[in-house]
């Protein structure tokens, strides 16, 4: 399994954004952000295993992906995540040799405030939660034959979620960003504030209209606020000639 997949590539990049999808994200989820940012930005997206034998808990899938970063070209790294994907995004950040330039955390309450399991036991189950919250192609859900190929990948991710217990540490040296959304009833702006309890750094907090599914209506202006801060001055990194 590639544990990293790359959407776009300059031939000399100077940035580098790695995005960390929510639970059951399509893999092509992130494909089109590259136009949207600065032309020397590299960007890659995180893959997430589809049973326990690639990955049991969410640490095994932090501990990949950092894995997979550190061997990459020295290069200012940024990590977006949304939902789900800001835990993973968390996660690697706290495994990283080289700590990234910026945390970008998206429609998820901070680690510190924990959160209930989701019973996703059953198919019925499952798919009450990804109708519940939105984000899945209506179309999607009612094939069937898709979705036979599809749940046992999403469980996973929730079983993954479901599994996450937060352990206190040295808090982050890079600064973090939260995006939340003013109508998002599964993370509320207070809890996502919460995210500047885990850096030791600079922290800000943007809102956007919709619900948690925002980022597909407000792409562009949320990639507008990333892009102004991918070239902001990243200590302790040197770019690879």
């Amino acid at each position: 399994m590639s544990v990293l997949v790359r959407h776009r590539g300059p031939a000399r990049p100077r940035t580098r954004l790695v995005c960390f999808p929510h639970a059951g994200a399509p893999p092509g989820f992130f494909t089109a952000w590259g136009a949207g940012l600065p032309a020397h930005t590299e960007v890659l997206t995180a893959r997430y295993p589809g049973s326990p034998a690639e990955g049991a808990a969410l640490g095994d899938v932090a501990a990949l992906a950092a894995a997979a970063l550190d061997a990459l070209a020295p290069r200012p790294t940024h990590l977006f995540g949304h939902s789900m994907g800001a835990l993973v995004a968390y996660e690697t950040a706290r495994r990283l040799r080289r700590p990234p330039a910026r945390l970008y955390v998206s429609a998820c309450d901070a680690p510190p405030v924990g959160r209930a399991p989701v019973d996703v036991s059953g198919d019925d189950a499952l798919l009450g939660e990804l109708r519940r919250i939105g984000g899945t192609d209506p179309g999607l859900l009612g094939d069937e034959a898709a979705l036979a190929a599809l749940l046992p990948r999403i469980r996973h991710h929730f079983d993954l979620l479901n599994g996450y217990a937060f352990s206190s540490g040295p808090p982050l040296t890079c600064p973090v960003t939260a995006f939340h959304a003013h109508q998002d009833t599964e993370a509320t702006a207070d809890a996502v504030g919460r995210w500047r309890e885990v850096t030791a750094a600079g922290f800000d907090l943007r809102g956007f209209p919709g619900d948690h599914f925002y980022l597909v209506a407000q792409r562009d202006q949320l990639l507008a606020e990333i892009g102004t801060r991918l070239d902001a001055p990243a200590a302790d990194w040197q770019l690879a000639p």
